[in-house]
């Protein structure tokens, strides 16, 4: 009957002094160093309240019965302050060592750096109509084609070429050093919308035979067409349109149209030529800007896009190490062979100290034979966590002891 309720006013006082840590705990469980300060407090706490439940369980008893070896009050306190905290510090040190890996980003080496993209190789053939009818236009389109040629590089090769009823200025297609864009540009500035009547044939003609024949087999291939697409189409055309759709050249009309609604006629033959027409509109006072011809010219020739870079692959390296994590020796419910090992240890060992410090037990059998409920509880903690916390306290404070039953001054 004593044993019984004292063990009842011990799990009592036991429990009511684990739940006043819980006050605390959130704060403390972020950090590793936090979460064993808390299994420090919650095991010592839980150790000195279990030992007043003994007493006061004695006390009612009106000190007719006492441990068979009892020590003074204050130094079991002591204890139960000292191996307490210490059985639970060290056993949640143990409980929440983890392998933990981590990734670091290796700095790349310069020379693993992977080579700019340049543009490829470009051989653009320029035809530019002469006839009067672009004479408001023609100097803005002069400027707009110096403009291009000084933005292109030497990958690029130009001609230029002007017509009416025949090809009538033409340059040799010339890769674009400065001293040939120099030349190109002279011929540009020496054109005049003067002419009369075009003829399409003759100029497309000679800018597929300079393509197909000097142009490099691998160069991109472009003829850009600027006209206002008045003008007559031959039966020859024909077999050119045909020559086109055979080939690798993509050919561009920029159309000088008076309003949205002037149209490349669909039907025409430079329609079918063209791989894209281009309509280049007057803004609100009429005008053709030089800044909108020349945005058209960037866009068929790419003259304006950044070279693309290869990203730098990063590379890592995983480092792994053995660390302190928050996981709780009496909350978590991760149940690997490590951690249930430690969960046997410590509870034991807290089994162990609650009767050597309850009870005064010094008998080595019966200290061994309080290992067990430790070791029981443990071993509970795999079903969950709340199990072994109830487990701890009914095993652990029923220790094994001896009571004498003359009255003991306590």
């Amino acid at each position: 009957m004593i044993t019984l309720f004292s063990f009842i006013f011990s799990c009592l006082f036991a429990a009511a002094g684990f739940l006043c840590c819980l006050i605390n705990r959130t704060a403390l469980s972020d950090t590793p160093t936090g979460c064993i300060i808390w299994a420090a407090e919650a095991f010592a706490v839980s150790l000195i309240m279990g030992y007043v439940g003994l007493k006061v369980s004695l006390l009612c008893m009106k000190k007719k019965y006492a441990a068979a070896k009892c020590r003074n009050i204050a130094v079991s306190l002591v204890l139960c302050l000292v191996l307490g905290a210490a059985t639970g510090a060290v056993g949640q040190a143990l409980f929440a060592l983890e392998k933990q890996e981590k990734k670091i980003e290796i700095e790349p080496d310069p020379a693993d750096k992977p080579e700019e993209k340049k543009h490829e190789t470009k051989s653009i053939s320029f035809i530019m109509d002469e006839s009067a009818s672009l004479l408001y236009i023609y100097e803005n389109c002069v400027e707009a084609t110096c403009n291009l040629i000084d933005k292109l590089n030497e990958n690029h090769y130009f001609q230029y070429i002007t017509f009416t009823r025949n090809v009538d200025k033409k340059t040799d297609l010339l890769q674009l050093t400065q001293s040939n864009k120099d030349s190109i540009k002279a011929t540009v500035n020496t054109t005049h919308a003067d002419g009369g009547y075009n003829y399409f044939y003759p100029p497309l003609q000679y800018s597929y035979d300079t393509l197909t024949t000097k142009a490099d087999a691998d160069s991109e291939k472009i003829v850009i067409m600027f006209t206002d697409c008045l003008g007559d189409y031959e039966s020859e055309m024909e077999k050119l349109i045909d020559d086109y759709a055979e080939s690798d050249i993509t050919v561009y009309i920029i159309k000088t149209s008076v309003s949205e609604s002037d149209k490349i006629d669909p039907d025409c033959q430079l329609a079918e030529i063209a791989d894209e027409v281009f309509h280049l509109i007057p803004d609100e006072n009429g005008d053709y800007s030089m800044d909108n011809i020349y945005n058209i010219l960037a866009i068929t020739t790419e003259v304006d896009e950044e070279p693309v870079e290869e990203p730098v692959k990063k590379k890592t390296r995983t480092e792994t190490k053995i660390a302190l994590g928050t996981e709780s020796i009496l909350f978590s419910q991760k149940n690997t062979v490590w951690k249930v090992l430690i969960r046997i240890l410590t509870f034991s060992v807290f089994s162990l100290l609650t009767s050597f410090v309850y009870y005064g037990a010094e008998d080595k059998k019966k200290l061994l034979i309080n290992l067990l409920p430790g070791a029981v509880s443990g071993v509970i903690f795999v079903i969950h966590p709340i199990a072994g916390l109830a487990a701890s306290l009914i095993f652990i404070l029923t220790a094994f002891t001896k009571f004498k039953t003359e009255q003991t001054n306590i």
